[in-house]
């Protein structure tokens, strides 16, 4: 015969799997009053949903593996691996992956060249157009419509199919070729006004040797194409016949210039001479028949 305590002690006992009265469900009520929450639905986009397998493949392509080589351990994508793995099935002699790979590299090939030549057959198109309309803008006696990039600053490259340009191609790049092309006035017109001495390499001067102004003035013309430089004999014909006023006004004018671009001006006196640098030292290459003559620049006088 037991003793009743000891099955109440025994219905009492508390540990695994025998949770205290308190914490015990009561019959009939349930665990979870709100009930299972629904399961969230992820909406996928319209390519996910049209062409699920595309994108398994991109994800799966884009998962980084690490992979070891005679240059040590390195993360590399799925695609890199599986194209490193077909050339080297390639190179081992096997006969598929050699197919395989060269028929892969023919369509790259062809699409990269298809690419090349539509780019090419635009400016080409865009080259013809632009300088049509500025043959008849000039032909009738108006202004040339501003065109962008000029078509001058176009360069063709038929053999390759390849497109060069060399001026600007949208109005900040218009901006600072407008600002390199005052530059590269202002800095030969102000060696004219000072008559800066600047020289050929000869056997007395073993360099050329170049004046602040026409550093400046150079410096311009690297930052212009081609259709903008104009020779130094058409700018000295320029400047002869702007300056006619006399060497007050045509001073009065560059120092105004010179505050417009921030370039440090210097008014000419009588037998003033600026210093002169080594065009090597500047970076800067003589080249035969090159930047200026032996004497670019003389004096004028007042009138």
């Amino acid at each position: 015969m037991t003793d009743d305590r000891d099955d109440d002690a025994e219905q009492d006992a508390v540990g695994y799997g025998r949770p205290p009265k308190s914490g015990q469900f009561r019959k009939g009520q349930s665990g979870n009053p709100r009930g299972r929450p629904r399961k969230r639905e992820v909406k996928q986009t319209w390519i996910e949903a049209r062409y699920p397998t595309a994108e398994v493949l991109r994800a799966e392509a884009a998962r980084m593996l690490t992979i070891n080589d005679a240059s040590g351990s390195q993360q590399v994508t799925t695609r890199e691996a599986v194209a490193r793995a077909l050339a080297l099935g390639a190179m081992r002699g096997g006969v598929l992956a050699q197919r395989t790979f060269f028929e892969l590299q023919k369509a790259e090939d062809e699409r990269f060249h298809q690419e090349r030549k539509a780019r090419f057959e635009f400016w080409e198109a865009y080259q013809e157009r632009a300088r049509t309309d500025i043959a008849a803008a000039r032909k009738q006696g108006q202004p040339e419509p501003d065109r962008l990039p000029h078509p001058d600053d176009i360069e063709l490259n038929y053999l390759r199919l390849e497109v060069r340009f060399l001026g600007a191609m949208d109005e900040e790049s218009k901006l600072a070729e407008q600002q390199a092309q005052a530059f590269y006035r202002l800095g030969f017109e102000m060696a004219a006004y000072l008559d800066e001495d600047n020289c050929m390499p000869s056997e007395a001067v073993p360099e050329g040797r170049i004046g602040i102004y026409m550093t400046l003035h150079l410096l311009g013309r690297q930052h212009l194409p081609p259709r903008l430089r104009v020779s130094l004999d058409a700018l000295e014909a320029e400047i002869l016949s702007t300056s006619w006023k006399g060497m007050k006004a045509w001073g009065d004018d560059l120092e105004r210039r010179c505050a417009v671009g921030n370039v440090p001006f210097v008014r000419a006196r009588p037998k003033l001479r600026l210093p002169t640098r080594p065009m090597s030292k500047l970076g800067i290459r003589w080249a035969p028949g090159g930047a200026f003559p032996k004497r670019a620049v003389r004096k004028r006088r007042e009138s």
